[in-house]
């Protein structure tokens, strides 16, 4: 189950970072509109996603033993 969802969320994170992010800004702090991001953020979110697909791949061959 986390094999999928990690890859869905990669694969999220790294074609559309500024919506996920914003998303998810709610969670993080209690007012996001008096938040400024700093502009960095979508290529930091964006490595995360890009990070999570391969390993969510490689999670799946360890599983199926190919």
């Amino acid at each position: 189950m986390r094999r999928p969802l990690l890859g869905a969320i990669g694969v999220l994170t790294a074609l559309v970072p500024e919506r996920l992010a914003g998303a998810f800004e709610g969670l993080a702090v209690e007012d996001p509109a008096s938040v400024a991001w700093n502009e960095r953020l979508t290529d930091g979110v964006r490595a995360i996603g890009v990070v999570y697909v391969p390993l969510a791949l490689w999670e799946r061959r360890q599983r199926n033993g190919t």
